[in-house]
């Protein structure tokens, strides 16, 4: 039989929440690694039906804070019910699970928060840990299931209140505010945005189904940017990245790589030198769109003499194995560059 994930991901993402799947032993694990800052696209709805079938008994993780909409109150103590209720306000959506309550309000910026004021009350919001478990999710170890004590999500969403004013904290630009929903800015500036998508395109590259699922990604962290890059540039590189991992060659998050076919090794003739160079240069390079310096400290770091570092730099060069993209020159700083060609 299906698990909670396969059953319920797709009518929570087409009510507009953020889910992912989630499984170990107490069914609380999430199933991809840095799963918070890929929560929006890794929940596309072409994802989520390849995870459906990927993790057919994982359990339902719901991602709360703007991702969502939804901010959660997770009460640990049942006996401080009464008192979060009249701290946060009454709600129609309360859901519980093998230790307590979660009770649901519509997010304003709320931060996440562990122990908040010093007791069992976790606050499931904006920047910090913003993943719960959601019902009809079931504990494996102890058998425990998440359960909807009142209303439940996605068919309620509309109706959620938010907290009371000033009865938790909100998050802008860093700091801590009170009593108003404030967006947070982009954080990426200009000049470092192109490099930055890009990086960050091919590690989701990884974990989605469609090119259209990684383009809205991209899109939703190009606000991320100040100011955003435009949306062609957007596909561009979504498009990049996505050629990368149709081939074969994307190797974000998994360390360098280096490959070489055989019309490489015979257009290298035995040189060596220059087979090791261009491994290293694969190896740090393949997955950037930019070039960089290519100076005789490699030499040195392979214990090579300056010259034997140039023949093989030169080697490359001429059989184009790597282009030249700036001459340099004696200034500091002013190194020569390359680029790896395709």
């Amino acid at each position: 039989m299906p698990g909670p994930f396969a059953t319920h991901a797709l009518e929570y993402r087409r009510a507009g929440l953020s889910v992912i799947p989630t499984a170990g032993p107490n069914g609380k694990i999430p199933v991809f690694k840095k799963y918070m800052r890929y929560a929006k696209y890794l929940a596309a709805e072409s994802s989520i039906e390849k995870f459906c079938q990927q993790f057919p008994d994982a359990n339902l993780g719901l991602m709360c804070g703007p991702v969502s909409g939804v901010t959660a109150v997770d009460i640990d103590d049942p006996d401080l019910m009464g008192e979060a209720i009249m701290r946060f306000g009454e709600t129609p959506v309360i859901s519980m699970g093998h230790r307590g309550y979660h009770l649901f309000f519509r997010h304003q910026g709320e931060r996440s928060t562990n122990r908040l004021d010093g007791v069992a009350i976790d606050v499931r919001g904006a920047q910090g840990n913003p993943l719960i478990i959601a019902p009809p999710s079931v504990r494996p170890d102890t058998g425990t299931k998440w359960t909807w004590e009142r209303g439940c999500l996605p068919r309620d969403l509309d109706k959620l209140p938010s907290v009371k004013p000033g009865s938790l904290p909100l998050v802008a630009d860093g700091h801590e505010k009170t009593n108003a929903e404030i967006p947070v800015p982009g954080s990426v500036p200009e000049g470092r945005r192109g490099d930055w998508l890009f990086r960050e395109a091919l590690r989701a590259a990884r974990s989605c189904a469609t090119l259209d699922a990684l383009i809205d990604g991209m899109r939703t962290l190009n606000t991320e940017c100040a100011p955003p890059l435009l949306d062609t540039e957007v596909i561009s590189t979504a498009h990049s990245a996505w050629r990368h991992q149709v081939n074969g060659t994307n190797r974000a998050g998994q360390g360098g790589y280096a490959l070489i076919d055989t019309r490489e090794l015979q257009a290298l003739g035995g040189n060596a030198d220059a087979a090791l160079m261009l491994m290293r240069l694969r190896a740090a390079h393949a997955c950037r769109n930019d070039d960089f310096a290519l100076t005789p400290a490699l030499g040195a770091a392979l214990d090579w003499t300056k010259p034997r570092f140039y023949r093989a730099r030169e080697f490359l060069t001429c059989e184009g194995f790597i282009e030249q993209t700036h001459q340099g020159g004696r200034g500091l700083g002013n190194t020569a560059r390359f680029r790896l060609k395709s």
